[in-house]
């Protein structure tokens, strides 16, 4: 028996009901679907007078005088909680607990990450057909997909940022749309995605700027970081001096190209300089401050 308020059937709702769950609609309200699980709860030795165990699935206290009702006719109860990636099974009575870990998929590398939304948002977009798919919708289906919360992606390679400033890091890949400061966020695939493959070369080591550099451990130097750096802003830009791109878009693609935060990178060369000052160094680049506050690269 599961309890709550549906405003609608859910891919786990119907998997309930596949599965034999009577799914009883609760108003809305705080508490209402616990109080409804400890009103139903108390009879259903009457309802079910062959049971013989009950799993609580609530981390509600409430619901500890409902186990104790259970207990007192006869039946083992067991109270289940969800903590993190692991589900603790308690006996009420005995005391004794089993733990089970709950298998989570790896957090996918930047690149494949980038790959995983562009096919969500093409193959439904190809579905619905709309250029323009709810970020909202996006989430979702990337949960439902790949099992893992879109947020929890972002933010292990991207910390303290919320999910759809993906969609703004990438604006090679990715449009964003937002009617208004209150309408939701729309997302379209502006370029597929190829990821760039890896050299093998190791670094040279003859004094000279290596002209591919594909691996973190090139960046020797500050001169090859310059290079690396000049490289990405004329991608980003076009190649094109009148083009400014938010420095954040080019910490983002540093990350994705290399794995590695480029503040943790530049701090290698120059230990004291925040992440503007140090591009100030770069000659082959030029730093602009909007009126916001916001900073910006472009080639020299």
């Amino acid at each position: 028996v599961a309890f709550a308020n549906w405003r609608s059937m859910g891919k786990k709702d119907e998997e309930f009901h596949q599965r034999g769950y009577q799914l009883i609609h609760v108003p809305p309200g705080k508490d209402s679907a616990d109080l409804k699980m400890a009103t139903v709860g108390a009879s259903i030795f009457v309802n079910y007078p062959t049971a013989k165990e009950v799993l609580v699935c609530s981390s509600d206290r409430g619901l500890t005088h409902l186990g104790t009702t259970l207990q007192s006719h006869g039946l083992t109860v067991y109270q289940v909680r969800k903590y993190k990636n692991q589900i603790t099974v308690l006996n009420s009575q005995t005391g004794e607990s089993q733990v089970y870990a709950i298998s989570v998929p790896d957090i996918p590398t930047i690149d494949t990450f980038i790959i995983q939304l562009q096919e969500l948002i093409r193959s439904e977009s190809e579905k619905i057909g709309l250029q323009w798919i709810k970020f909202s919708r996006i989430s979702a289906l990337y949960k439902e997909t790949y099992k893992l919360n879109l947020k929890d992606v972002v933010v292990n390679h991207f910390p303290d940022q919320k999910s759809r400033q993906i969609f703004v890091n990438y604006p090679a890949y990715f449009a964003i749309h937002q009617p208004s400061e209150k309408s939701q966020t729309y997302v379209s695939i502006f370029n597929l995605f190829k990821p760039e493959q890896k050299s093998l070369t190791p670094p040279t080591d003859n004094g000279e700027v290596p002209t591919n550099i594909t691996d973190i451990a090139e960046i020797t130097s500050q001169e090859v970081m310059e290079k690396v750096l000049v490289k990405i802003v004329t991608n980003l830009t076009d190649g094109s001096p009148d083009n400014y791109v938010p420095i954040s878009n080019l910490g983002s693609e540093f990350n994705r190209l290399y794995g590695r935060p480029i503040t943790k990178t530049i701090k290698r060369f120059q230990p004291s300089k925040k992440f503007p000052k140090y591009l100030e160094l770069c000659t082959s680049l030029k730093l602009h401050q909007s009126e916001e506050g916001r900073w910006f690269v472009s080639l020299q």
